[in-house]
């Protein structure tokens, strides 16, 4: 956890929107690469600090500056296949340049269908699977996430037990909640600590993942562009209030900003304040009013709900 150094970040796309109103949903080309790394993964064939170790020799290189992180993503797993001898990028680039004779699209987007197709035809994955995959990750939002917070917010018991153990609390409002048809598969979650943290008056907590992308899917979605970007993982530790400031979001002198850095073994979400005049709303209305954003700190809820 990084303390505020008393010192950013350009305007990336965010949403200060009630998670009813916009659930951000990347490309459907980005959502089968990520899918099929979650296949890969469970398949064993690759790991998690493969891919972070192959992403920091390719940055070393120059070969990813100023690159999408997605595609940095892409170029990393097909790094590391081919260290692994699975496959090879010239068949990966053979294929997508056949693909382009009869399908529109990006290199990227094409280069993602290409690695998939070959991957089906050596048998490494199944189509079937990364089907599977691919709806569940379709389908996961931070509606979840909402309505976790929303309890937090009218039943003071459960709160404590979130900030305590909040897998423990999560499995008791709901199983389902964390089962692998809404997120990540539940032997993620038995080995992944989840933090719940509770902004104040007094505390603004915020969240980034410095080494890559690390984040609580399951009951947030997926993380929004700008959460992986480099600029943001660099410069909310170093200078979170001016950061926030550009967000939208201007602390008090008297405030304290506290980062908290995701990784492989811990993720973490924010209570954030519930807003003033909505003791009258049901848990139902009070989801309506957490922003993605404000699961992450960088922003509040909305006073009220929007049509």
């Amino acid at each position: 956890m990084q303390k505020d150094s008393g010192h950013s970040h350009a305007g990336h796309d965010h949403s200060h929107e009630p998670i009813t109103k916009v659930v951000p949903q990347q490309p459907e080309h980005v959502l089968r690469l990520i899918a099929l790394g979650e296949n890969l993964g469970r398949n064993g064939v690759t790991v998690v600090e493969d891919g972070r170790l192959k992403a920091d020799e390719l940055s070393a290189k120059g070969l990813t500056k100023g690159l999408p992180y997605f595609e940095k993503r892409l170029m990393s797993m097909m790094g590391v296949l081919s260290d692994k001898k699975v496959i090879s990028q010239d068949e990966v680039e053979q294929r997508k340049d056949e693909l382009k004779k009869t399908q529109k699209g990006s290199e990227f987007e094409l280069r993602v269908l290409a690695l998939t197709n070959l991957l089906v035809e050596k048998g490494v994955v199944t189509q079937e699977y990364i089907n599977e995959r691919y709806e569940i990750v379709r389908a996961r939002t931070p509606m979840t996430g909402a309505k976790i917070i929303a309890r937090a917010w009218v039943d003071p018991e459960f709160k404590a037990k979130l900030k305590k153990d909040a897998k423990s609390a999560i499995m008791e409002m709901g199983p389902s909640l964390l089962d692998a048809n809404n997120g990540e598969p539940v032997d993620t979650w038995s080995i992944t600590r989840l933090e719940v943290i509770e902004n104040t008056e007094k505390v603004r907590n915020v969240i980034v993942c410095t080494l890559c992308s690390c984040y609580p899917r399951g009951i947030l979605g997926e993380p929004p562009e700008w959460y992986v970007s480099d600029s943001y993982r660099e410069r909310i530790v170093k200078e979170p209030r001016k950061v926030l400031a550009e967000m939208g979001t201007k602390l008090g002198g008297d405030v304290e900003t506290k980062v908290y850095d995701s990784s492989a073994d811990i993720r973490y979400m924010v209570i954030p304040i519930r807003p003033k005049g909505t003791e009258g709303m049901t848990e139902d209305q009070l989801a309506e009013l957490v922003t993605r954003d404000s699961l992450i700190g960088v922003t509040d809820p909305v006073a009220q709900p929007q049509k």
